[in-house]
């Protein structure tokens, strides 16, 4: 993913942030388009990709970062990476309800996945 965005970048003149953004969000959109809605579903195509999901109060939380050791010293860049993967993901699976977040804590990878609060009403 991450030498594709590098060409990406080359070809389009895209920033090279910009164009692993676009690249993880496609490939993750890729990855829902196989995936339903239900905790279960995100949660084994999650540890498919490598995370250990787990649920906690409504929300998925990824108890690990597949790409940890890069993290370490370029946690801006893998976190928006990870973003853009999970929301390609609820994307493709069609999961209007639920949104990925970048919610960073210790012992947890960066992003989560929150159900979305129904509209108040008036």
């Amino acid at each position: 993913m991450f030498a594709r965005a590098i060409e990406d970048a080359d070809a389009t003149g895209a920033s090279p942030r910009a164009a692993l953004s676009a690249r993880a969000h496609d490939f993750g959109r890729g990855l829902g388009a196989d995936t339903g809605c239900t905790d279960d579903d995100l949660l084994a195509a999650l540890a498919t990709c490598g995370y250990e999901p787990r649920r906690s109060d409504g929300t998925i939380v990824l108890v690990n970062c597949p790409f940890h050791t890069l993290a370490r010293q370029h946690t801006d860049m893998v976190c928006g990476m990870n973003l853009a993967l999970l929301s390609g993901l609820l994307d493709g699976a069609g999961c209007e309800d639920r949104r990925a977040t970048l919610a960073p804590a210790d012992g947890y990878c960066c992003v989560r996945i929150e159900r979305e609060q129904p509209p108040a009403r008036e």
